[in-house]
């Protein structure tokens, strides 16, 4: 009891009373809701007085080591390292739900490696090359059952090469080829296989900010069944059918997805049967079309 009675009168009554203060208050004092400009350290910030927001360590305030950050009810978003408050290396990501979300790779600033994004099950979704900051290299994408649903390549952001799309059963269903030149996507061929055996093939090239080219189908049989230009992702130009034995039966212009002046129809033995006049899209009388 003396040793403390001497204690106390060395440190002086005012001093037990601010330390008495500080014991008090700390525990209901606020919880800072972002990090101080000047923070060095470890450090945690708070949704709100009971729920973290973000802990990890800070050099002048930026994110600097092992941070980990947190969604408003609590769950983890997201962990990994940082340098000079960006990240480096390896970050994991999670939804509000807790589902592991997706896993990327950072190096200079930039997502560098592979991307790798997960269904709600934990299997993988997707996986994406990186390199710079954009896509460049392959993309791969499943379904739940881990099965191949699609895949191609990106060159510096763009798509390149062939890209391949398969049905449940392995099947072929979408086969897209993209050019590129400069950097710069200057068209595709797309070729889209029906389980019947029919195939629509779309031919497009891109000059001067504009895009052009065909739509074709075909028989199982492999005869042309159809051809429709485009211009801009609308149908412009010819429109020309035929049947399963090569014989021509329906023909006529478009412009900007309208059917524009004279069309003509044939039956299977090539015979016309039918013509019409279109003015924007509307079939007006045959004199009409001609000034009577």
């Amino acid at each position: 009891m003396r040793g403390s009675s001497r204690g106390a009168s060395v440190l002086g009554p005012g001093v037990l009373l601010l330390f008495l203060a500080v014991g008090c208050a700390s525990p209901d004092a606020p919880r800072l809701r972002v990090v101080p400009a000047d923070q060095t350290g470890s450090f945690t910030t708070w949704w709100s007085d009971k729920v973290v927001k973000e802990e990890g360590n800070y050099l002048h305030g930026k994110r600097e080591g092992h941070v980990r950050a947190y969604h408003e009810n609590g769950d983890l978003q997201f962990e990994g390292d940082f340098v000079e408050g960006v990240p480096e290396g390896e970050l994991e990501f999670y939804d509000p739900t807790g589902r592991h979300e997706r896993t990327e790779q950072w190096h200079d600033a930039r997502l560098e490696g592979l991307q790798t994004r997960y269904d709600p099950d934990g299997g993988v979704l997707a996986t994406t090359e990186y390199h710079r900051g954009n896509p460049h290299g392959e993309q791969r994408e499943y379904d739940d059952q881990g099965r191949l649903v699609r895949q191609g390549f990106w060159t510096h952001g763009v798509e390149s090469g062939a890209w391949r799309s398969y049905e449940p059963d392995g099947r072929l269903s979408l086969e897209t080829w993209h050019f590129v030149s400069g950097g710069q996507p200057a068209g595709f061929v797309e070729t889209t296989f029906g389980a019947d055996g029919r195939v629509v093939q779309v031919i497009m090239g891109r000059r001067d900010g504009h895009e052009r080219g065909w739509m074709t189908q075909w028989y199982e049989n492999g005869r042309q069944s159809a051809a429709v230009a485009y211009v801009d992702g609308l149908q412009e130009g010819p429109d020309v059918s035929w049947n399963a034995e090569g014989v021509k039966v329906r023909e006529g212009q478009l412009a900007q997805d309208l059917r524009q002046g004279t069309w003509s129809w044939w039956d299977d033995q090539g015979r016309l049967t039918r013509t019409a006049h279109y003015v924007d899209g509307v079939e007006v009388p045959q004199q009409d079309a001609a000034g009577g």
